[in-house]
């Protein structure tokens, strides 16, 4: 029986001749016998035209990666094609431009051999990854059209339709005519009015659930007026777009801790992390804490039940702590009707210093005390 064909690395935008030259070399290193591993500039675009690469790399320190990485996403047949930016730092603002156009990781520059375990279980992973859209309809507002494609990207990855809008009467009338599900605006300029808009929407009888998502200035100012309407919830604009996914399906559970020891709150910031007793750390981004754990996004998360070392900054804290714990469980990547959080791992804090766990509570309880006001 013959094996499936190897789906090539691809290199969108620009990038210096001196990276290329070590990504084609990494890429042999991760798929050997193959005969171009990595693709570049026309050899690239042909690749993407022909069919889904492996992995698609944008260069982050470049300033046109972000229409590059937007071209690949404006695609609906490349929203489940896994794209990874590369930095010369690995920090919160390297993450924040790679999520901000439709990216899935982040590797330093300095550390290329990230890339490998990447590929390799990328290029095993099933080759038709096409959105079941089993989860109705949803619709994305936006003024501007990058923020569309790269919200639309996020619900459409989960099981959703998308359909666009330009602004919250467009969503209105959409939702209405889709008996859609899930609404999500994004009203910088005059959120007010997008907020009187889904008001009427509500009121009228349409069962969406509307995420709103503005400027942070803006929420604390909005937040009075949101709260009292049902299933309708304030997002920020200068987040992760992966949020309004979370804030989606807590608006259709309920909210609340039902079956949770506690909350989960919505923190990024960038974490290392390496199975125990390995010699190397991982780079990931955090999308959620609990009081017992967090959520790491990672292409390349351990197995469920591995032991697992991490450390990061908790929230409100001004030092990193050193935590130990357990994976239980796991997200791969690819479209999932079920996703309620982008592609990683949840982790269970079991272990680390006395001080350092404190330190990780104490965050914890001061983001719960701003985000609900106690």
């Amino acid at each position: 029986m013959s094996s499936s064909p190897v789906r090539p690395v691809v290199v969108l935008g620009n990038a210096s001749p001196a990276l290329i030259d070590e990504l084609r070399s990494m890429a042999a290193d991760a798929l050997p016998g193959t005969a171009k591993p990595l693709l570049h500039g026309a050899e690239a675009r042909a690749a993407i035209d022909a069919g889904m690469p492996c992995i698609a790399l944008v260069d982050g320190d470049d300033p046109s990666s972000e229409d590059a990485a937007l071209l690949l996403r404006r695609n609906p047949a490349h929203a489940a094609t896994p794209l990874v930016g590369l930095a010369a730092l690995a920090d919160e603002i390297a993450f924040s431009t790679n999520y901000g156009c439709g990216g899935d990781d982040v590797v330093p520059k300095r550390n290329l051999h990230r890339l490998v375990p990447r590929i390799r279980s990328l290029q095993h992973a099933a080759t038709s990854l096409v959105a079941s859209q089993q989860r109705g309809k949803a619709i994305v507002a936006s003024p501007d059209p990058k923020r569309r494609v790269v919200l639309g990207r996020i619900l459409h990855t989960a099981g959703y339709a998308i359909e666009f809008a330009a602004d919250a009467l467009e969503a209105a009338e959409l939702a209405k005519k889709h008996n859609a599900k899930v609404a999500v605006v994004e009203a910088t300029e005059d959120p007010g009015a997008s907020l009187a808009h889904i008001k009427r929407a509500r009121l009228s009888g349409l069962t969406a659930n509307w995420v709103l998502v503005v400027e942070p200035k803006r929420i604390a100012q909005l937040a009075p007026l949101v709260d009292p309407l049902p299933y309708v919830a304030l997002g920020d604009a200068f987040s992760p777009p992966e949020n309004v996914l979370f804030a989606a399906n807590e608006l259709a559970r309920g909210g609340g801790t039902e079956g949770r020891g506690s909350a989960r709150l919505l923190f990024g910031s960038a974490v290392h992390f390496r199975v125990a007793g390995r010699d190397d750390d991982e780079i990931g981004f955090t999308y959620n804490v609990s009081e017992t754990g967090l959520y790491v996004r990672t292409l390349v998360a351990p197995p469920a039940k591995e032991s697992v070392w991490i450390e990061l900054q908790p929230p409100r804290c001004d030092r990193r702590v050193r935590l130990e714990g357990i994976v239980q469980w796991r997200r791969p990547f690819g479209p999932n009707d079920q996703a309620t959080v982008p592609t990683g791992f949840g982790f269970e804090i079991t272990d680390g210093s006395a001080s350092d766990r404190q330190r990780f509570m104490d965050g914890y309880k001061a983001l719960h005390a701003s985000t609900f006001g106690d």
